[in-house]
């Protein structure tokens, strides 16, 4: 099997960013499915790229892309958090332009993946409500991805998650600084809207940051509005900061639909 990348870049409003294009063998029979991914906070492409190589296997086309002001993706600078915040799932929307006029598009029965990793789960969330996937058939996948406790026993309260903040704040634009950010992502999960024929959360036994039952109270919220086909696995091992072994899971997640 031949896999083919290529290098992607793309920007709505005044958010830019790098992107890589999977392409599939082209001798092998595509299902018909679109897929793209983005990675979570401080991270890179390079954590969800595994996903789309193992969609590639089974006939898949995607892009990965970095969120921008992410400096491990890009040097793109977000010079303010409200473009980041309103704009970065437009970025879904440019993504899937892409790939349609790379000459990919949804089969009779295709559907289109969107998903990511914890911050970049949530944008992909975010994106679904877009008015250009609105009457697309779609698949939501969150890796890494629930509604954390805000307790003082949870590791966002520990003295040591809060050391390793001083380096990663150092790794994205200044306005993406914690202090910025996750309270508005506590926020944002917890009035959530979706629009989805499914939604897939992958969240590993010994993700600390999510916690234990995280991933299991972001499920009972998206069932509670409508999304009653949300699926929850919890592999033993799949720690948050190690997203692309998720890939693994992700092919024997959706292997029904190759």
């Amino acid at each position: 099997m031949s896999i083919r990348i290529e290098k992607l870049e793309f920007q709505f409003g005044k958010l830019k960013t790098f992107a890589m294009l999977i392409h599939p063998d082209n001798e092998g029979a595509s299902p018909g499915h679109l897929a793209i991914f983005t990675h979570g906070y401080t991270a890179s492409k390079r954590d969800v790229l595994p996903w789309g190589v193992r969609l590639a296997e089974e006939g898949i086309p995607s892009i990965v892309f970095d969120l921008p002001g992410h400096y491990l993706g890009n040097y793109y600078e977000v010079e303010s958090f409200d473009d980041f915040v309103n704009d970065s799932p437009r970025l879904f929307e440019v993504a899937y332009s892409k790939l349609l006029t790379h000459g990919y598009k949804l089969g009779p029965s295709g559907k289109l993946i969107l998903g990511g990793h914890s911050l970049g789960a949530l944008t992909a969330f975010r994106s679904s409500t877009l008015e250009c996937f609105s009457n697309l058939p779609k698949i939501l996948l969150g890796v890494g991805f629930g509604i954390s406790s805000t307790d003082g026993n949870h590791i966002f309260q520990s003295r040591f998650y809060k050391k390793t903040l001083e380096v990663r704040e150092q790794l994205v634009s200044p306005c993406l600084k914690a202090s910025n950010l996750f309270d508005w992502i506590h926020d944002q999960k917890e009035k959530i809207q979706v629009q989805a024929e499914r939604v897939h959360l992958i969240t590993g036994q010994n993700d600390v940051v999510v916690g234990e039952k995280g991933a299991e109270k972001l499920k009972k919220k998206l069932i509670q509005k409508g999304i009653t086909s949300t699926t929850l696995s919890r592999p033993k091992n799949l720690p948050h900061h190690q997203p692309e072994g998720a890939s693994v899971h992700i092919y024997a997640e959706f292997k029904y639909l190759y």
